[in-house]
């Protein structure tokens, strides 16, 4: 084999080999494992969340079954048992049904202490005799809607007919205990009654006037004790009333921040639009009149009551 000839071949050992590196270096990089990298077909169904149970159907209150989408009902699509205010008034006579109610209430039954409270509350404003009926009927002549009213009397007395005014005189006693033992629409009647009526029933409005104060005061504090225990029910009348007394400065220091941060777990909580809307507005109001500091305790009281509501697990849009 002559020189030239094992040149040749030396040539192109060379190329072959440079060539081989070559295509390993450029097989080997992130651009080519990018472009020719095998295609894994991707799932496009969205994935949902499995709605919790524990609402019934009808009122299941998950984020994505609210039809309005202009803020979440209830957030991050936990569920809430809707509680529903029982019929407290019976279709007949009230006195038939006294002694069953009075049986039930002594041995502890909660419902039954606010039934027999509501009625007795009922009928200790009823006209009681016929000469009450008389007055109660001629009072009601001057009404503009005269035959309603006295559709109202006439049926009221009916209703309350055999009762005795002084049992019925003891209807705060049950609607507390039943309130105490946790019964929102007890609490919810318990915070309805005003400071003179609840004075009256009970005989305080002459005692001396140290007393009279004292009594006043600590039915005031038990009121808004009701209220917040029914807030952490989740109880709209109750976070309405309640936020009002705040707003209103009835409730001591920091009315504005304790009414704020309500109105926030109203919005947060709420799939009613116009109460949304209504609670929004003010809240902007006091937006502006907030300083920085009492925004965030504000922000931060809402979150504590929202994380009591939720505990609870309950929402109640009824009054009574």
């Amino acid at each position: 084999m002559s020189k030239s000839t094992r040149l040749l071949i030396a040539g192109l050992c060379s190329l072959l080999l440079a060539s081989a590196w070559l295509w390993h270096l450029f097989a080997t990089s992130p651009y080519f494992s990018a472009k020719h990298a095998p295609t894994v077909q991707q799932d496009s169904q969205p994935i949902t969340p499995e709605a919790k149970s524990g609402a019934p159907t009808e009122n299941n209150t998950t984020a994505g079954d609210y039809e309005q989408p202009q803020h979440n009902a209830v957030e991050g699509g936990g569920s809430f048992v809707l509680l529903t205010a029982p019929v407290w008034q019976f279709s007949d006579n009230f006195s038939s049904h006294v002694t069953a109610l009075f049986t039930a209430a002594s041995e502890g039954d909660i419902n039954a202490l606010y039934v027999l409270g509501m009625n007795l509350q009922f009928c200790y404003y009823a006209p009681s005799t016929p000469k009450q009926l008389d007055e109660a009927l001629q009072q009601a002549s001057s009404f503009s809607d005269v035959s309603a009213a006295t559709a109202r009397i006439e049926h009221r007395y009916a209703y309350c007919e055999g009762t005795h005014h002084q049992v019925n005189k003891g209807y705060y006693d049950y609607l507390d205990e039943a309130a105490d033992k946790g019964h929102v629409f007890a609490q919810h009647a318990i915070s309805r009654l005003t400071v003179d009526r609840y004075m009256d029933s009970q005989g305080f409005t002459s005692l001396p006037r140290d007393d009279f104060i004292e009594k006043r005061d600590a039915f005031v504090a038990r009121q808004r004790a009701f209220l917040e225990q029914a807030v952490a029910q989740g109880s709209f009348p109750a976070m309405k009333r309640l936020a009002g007394l705040h707003h209103a400065q009835q409730t001591g220091s920091g009315g504005y921040v304790n009414a704020f941060a309500l109105n926030q777990v109203i919005l947060t909580l709420t799939d009613d639009n116009e109460l949304y809307n209504r609670y929004n507005w003010l809240q902007q109001r006091l937006q502006q009149t907030l300083s920085d500091a009492e925004l965030t305790r504000g922000y931060a009281q809402a979150e504590t009551w929202l994380h009591l509501i939720r505990s609870h697990g309950t929402l109640v849009t009824d009054e009574n």
